[in-house]
Order: C-alpha cells, then sequence, then structure tokens
C-alpha cells in the first residue's frame, strides 16, 4: 500500500511546495497559477477577481456599456409617431442606468421645421414621460443651418415602479403635439450606461 506520505515524498516534476492534494481534499489556500487554461467552470464567484464583472445571468453583461449611432432624417420626421430605441431593454429584473450622452447634429443643406421650443429628447421607455437628457438635439440647432454639439451627464433622480424601470429601453422621443417636417440632417450619438441586476 503506498501512502500520502510516500506520494509526496516521491513525485517528480513538480512546481511548488506543500502536499499532494486528493480529489476530495479541503481547498487549496492561496495558489498561484500563470496562464491556466481554466475551460467553463461549474460555478464560482468572481465579483473579488481584478476585471469585468459579469452578472450571472447567461450571455448578459452587467455593467459599464457604450453604444453608439446615427439617427437620419427620416427617423427623426417621424419620431413623434415611432420613437427611436437606443438602447434595448436588458431583461427581466435588470436595469439600465444611462451615465453619459453626447450627440453630434451633422447639418445637410435644409433645415428642419419644428414648433417653437420644441427639442429631442432622451427618455427612459417610450412614451416620453421619464425624460434622461431635455435636448438631444435644441430648438435652435433643428431650426437652424450649422452642425451641433450636446453633451453632459444623464443621471435622473427618481422613485419609479418596477414596471417602468425593469426591462426598459432609452429612446429618442419627440413631446410635441406636432411631427418635426423636412431637413436633411442627421445626428451621430453616443452613449455610456450602466445595466443592474437587481436580484443581486
Amino acid at each position: 500500500m503506498v501512502t500520502r506520505n510516500q506520494v509526496d515524498n516521491s513525485l517528480s516534476g513538480s512546481s511548488g511546495t506543500g502536499s499532494f492534494v486528493g480529489s476530495s481534499s479541503a481547498a487549496i489556500t492561496s495558489p498561484t497559477f500563470s496562464s491556466p487554461a481554466l475551460g467553463t467552470p461549474a460555478s464560482g464567484n468572481l465579483i473579488n477577481c481584478t476585471g469585468a464583472y459579469w452578472g450571472s445571468q447567461s450571455g448578459t453583461p452587467i455593467g459599464m456599456q457604450f453604444a453608439s449611432g446615427n439617427m437620419n432624417a427620416a427617423a427623426i420626421n417621424t419620431l413623434r409617431a415611432s420613437p427611436v430605441q437606443i438602447v434595448a431593454g436588458a431583461g427581466a429584473n435588470l436595469f439600465v442606468m444611462p451615465i453619459y450622452f453626447v450627440g453630434h447634429y451633422i447639418y445637410g443643406t435644409t433645415p428642419f421645421t419644428a414648433a417653437a421650443a420644441q427639442t429631442i429628447r432622451l427618455t427612459m421607455g417610450s412614451g416620453g414621460t421619464r425624460t434622461l437628457f431635455n435636448s438631444v438635439v435644441s430648438n435652435a440647432v433643428l431650426v437652424g443651418s450649422a452642425n451641433g454639439l450636446s453633451f453632459g451627464n444623464t443621471v435622473q433622480q427618481g422613485d419609479f415602479p418596477d414596471a417602468s424601470a425593469l426591462n426598459v429601453g432609452i429612446y429618442f422621443v419627440n413631446t410635441q403635439a406636432t411631427e418635426i417636417t423636412g431637413g436633411d440632417s442627421s445626428i451621430n450619438w453616443y452613449i455610456w450606461y450602466m445595466v443592474f441586476d437587481t436580484t443581486i
């Protein structure tokens, strides 16, 4: 019969110090691995690891995110009837919180026609009731003939029912009674946001 001590003493090509660990051993304390290929762990908690934090939902990133895109004149002309989603709802029990927004209005050749004080807003949900950024494009820029830049944080204080905050996307909306008409300009947009899992 070979004892554990005999195995400990006779192993060759081993690295480090300490006792041999069997399959049913207690946890190893503070081991250091050099570039291990771990495959797919069956379980574990990586919150204390250095690097990005990913939630427990399969395929759903939790933490800081970034999105960008372009909204053309045709979409701007129909924002009243058809708000434009720029960040989708993240899923059940997940809350999307915008952090910072940048909008660059690219003037074409013809200004838009808009009602007095009419702007394009950034809102939580498509209904336009939870305004995050009041003026993605100001009225003066909409009806003017020059490029324009808007930027700022988009954090809104509030106390919302779950139904109006969880799994809810972020939208461009026109909250006025009439559509913005004419024009051939577009908006390049950039948004930084976080996704929170409200169950952990």
